[in-house]
C-alpha cells in the first residue's frame, strides 16, 4: 500500500477545504430575520432596520376611496322626539302659541342630510346668527354679494360662495402652491422644485413633475410609504399611487371608525 507523503498529503488537505468552502453559500434571510444589506434576504425582500421584509405588498390598487359619512338621508340626522312632544303639539294645535314656540325648539329638528353630513337648515333669517345672518336656501350664509363684506377700516373682500374673504395682498396670504396675482386674487400655480413636494408628500423621493404635480417615483411598495401610513401608496407603474379601497369594511379599520361612532366609514366608487 503506498504511503503519502507529507507534502501531498497538505496539499489534498488544502484542495478539500477550498472544494468545500466554494461549494457552500451564506442562508438568504425571511422575513423578520436580521440583515445588514439587502442582499442578504431571500428574493422580494428588502433590508428594512435591519430585517428582512417585503419589498411589495400583496395588494393591487382599487377604485375605491374611503370616505367618513355621518348620513344617508335626512332621518339619519334627527333623533325619535321626546315623549312631551305630543302633548305640546296638541296644545300648538289648539292655539296656545307658548306651546307652539316650545314645540318648535324642542321637537322640531332643524337638520338635514346635505353631502352626507348633518348641516342645520333655516326657513328664515330669524333662524340664523351673526357670523351667518342671512337665510339662503335653508342655509345661513355669511354674505349674498360682496357689499354684504366691507367693514370699514379693513382691507377689501369679496363674497365667494356665502363666505367672506380678504384678497390676497402677497403669497404668504394663499395656500399651498398658490401665488397672489396683483388682482388680488390666489391662483393655483404648482410646486416649484423637488425640495417642496418632499415637504409636501412627506417622502424624500418625491419630485415636482413638469405640470407642478408632486409625485414619488418608486420601484418597490416599500419605497412609497411612511412607518405607520393611514393611507398607503403601492407602487405601480413605476409611481406611487393610492391603494384605494374595495369594502367599506377595509375603510372602517384604516379610519380606526367603531360601533357606536357619529360617523361611519365606506368605500365610494368615484362616478
Amino acid at each position: 500500500m503506498p504511503r503519502w507523503n507529507p507534502a501531498s498529503r497538505a496539499l489534498a488537505c488544502a484542495f478539500l477545504f477550498v472544494c468545500v468552502g466554494c461549494s457552500s453559500s451564506p442562508r438568504k434571510g425571511a422575513v423578520g430575520e436580521s440583515c445588514r444589506r439587502s442582499a442578504d434576504c431571500q428574493s422580494n425582500l428588502i433590508c428594512v432596520d435591519n430585517d428582512c421584509e417585503l419589498a411589495d405588498f400583496p395588494v393591487a390598487a382599487a377604485g375605491g376611496v374611503c370616505e367618513l359619512i355621518e348620513c344617508e338621508v335626512t332621518d339619519d340626522c334627527c333623533d325619535e322626539p321626546p315623549p312631551f312632544c305630543a302633548g305640546l303639539e296638541e296644545d300648538c294645535m289648539a292655539g296656545d302659541t307658548f306651546a307652539c314656540e316650545q314645540f318648535e325648539a324642542s321637537c322640531v329638528c332643524r337638520e338635514a342630510c346635505i353631502e352626507r353630513t348633518c348641516r342645520f337648515t333655516c326657513m328664515d333669517d330669524d333662524d340664523c346668527f351673526a357670523g351667518a345672518p342671512t337665510c339662503v336656501s335653508g342655509t345661513c350664509v355669511q354674505c349674498v354679494t360682496d357689499a354684504d363684506c366691507e367693514v370699514e377700516g379693513a382691507m377689501d373682500r369679496v363674497c365667494l360662495e356665502g363666505r367672506c374673504f380678504v384678497g390676497c395682498a402677497s403669497d404668504a396670504d394663499c395656500g399651498v402652491f398658490q401665488e397672489c396675482r396683483p388682482d388680488g386674487e390666489c391662483v393655483t400655480v404648482g410646486c416649484a422644485n423637488d425640495r417642496e413636494c418632499i415637504e409636501f408628500r412627506q417622502n424624500e423621493r418625491a419630485q415636482c413633475a413638469s405640470d407642478g404635480t408632486c409625485f414619488v417615483p418608486c420601484d418597490t411598495d416599500r419605497d412609497c410609504n411612511g412607518v405607520g401610513s393611514r393611507f398607503p401608496e403601492i407602487c405601480e407603474g413605476r409611481e406611487c399611487v393610492a391603494r384605494g379601497c374595495e369594502t367599506d369594511t377595509e375603510c372602517r379599520l384604516r379610519l380606526d371608525i367603531g360601533i357606536g361612532d357619529d360617523f361611519q366609514a365606506v368605500c365610494s366608487m368615484p362616478e
